[in-house]
């Protein structure tokens, strides 16, 4: 970045699915899921952007954006080369939420992203709510496009060694350990609650045909519905603390971008 004069880097995602599992368990993610998409794939996914604080931008999603006042920009922004991990010189109009038109590099560093991770983990990611306060954007179409199981990949896996000694020197603790118990009890009951309602059971069973590829016309109108029980138009403080599902507990559209719609009057808010 310093030779090209560049404050702001453009990392690529490397989506992974859910390696067509179900359940959840005690173990860390880059061991659990080990199939993502395919590089015919890798040009068109999302992005991060690694970037300096400066004057003229802002926080945003994925990339930071201009800062503005009365529709103008607040402050002239100075021109800075933009680039990949490669040392690829980015367009900016061209760079896009899932990546944009050209090609991202991946030399020297990429996003293993797990956005769905298990089905139940899924269902549990509905209930709580997005962080983003758009809850309203999880369903079929959330789940089936980044559910890129396409090949084996073992990048993200190959550190599981070293995570695992880290892992045990932490819980040689008996404080640390205890709260991580504490934690992961927690979280693999949520989904068994939630299991317990004759909605999230047909939910769950829809996803699951739409991975298989059965999933019918009806099945996706149930399941906006269902999201709809099921999703808090906030998310909640105490998320994995919270009630059972109830029918108009939410709000959902399932449509738009790859079947995922972001409520863009949302963004931003804070949860408190």
């Amino acid at each position: 970045m310093d030779e090209m004069r560049s404050d702001r880097m453009v990392i690529p995602w490397r989506i992974f699915g859910s390696s067509q599992r179900a359940g959840s368990t005690d173990q860390p993610v880059i061991g659990r899921f080990t199939r993502s998409m395919g590089d015919s794939a890798l040009p068109k996914s999302g992005l991060t952007t690694l970037f300096r604080r400066d004057d003229h931008s802002r926080l945003a999603i994925h990339r930071p954006k201009r800062l503005m006042k009365g529709g103008c920009p607040a402050v002239e922004e100075a021109r800075q080369a933009r680039i990949d991990t490669g040392g690829q010189v980015m367009d900016p109009a061209s760079l896009k939420r899932n990546g944009g038109v050209d090609p991202i590099r991946r030399d020297m560093a990429e996003v293993a992203h797990f956005m769905i991770r298990r089905l139940d983990e899924y269902l549990l990611k509905i209930f709580r709510g997005d962080g983003l306060m758009t809850s309203n954007r999880h369903g079929i179409g959330c789940w089936r496009g980044p559910g890129r199981n396409d090949a084996a990949d073992l990048v993200a896996a190959d550190h599981v060694e070293g995570f695992g000694a880290e892992y045990g020197r932490l819980t040689a603790n008996p404080e640390p350990a205890a709260l991580h118990r504490r934690t992961v009890e927690h979280r693999l009951a949520k989904p068994r609650r939630l299991l317990s309602s004759d909605e999230v059971r047909d939910l769950r069973s829809i996803l699951k045909r739409s991975t298989d590829g059965t999933v019918t016309v009806d099945d996706l109108a149930q399941s906006r519905r269902l999201v709809t029980q099921i999703s808090p138009s906030v998310a909640p403080r105490n998320a994995l603390d919270g009630d059972m599902p109830r029918p108009g507990a939410g709000r959902h559209d399932d449509r738009g971008r790859g079947g995922c719609r972001y409520d863009r009057g949302a963004i931003g808010r804070s949860p408190r």
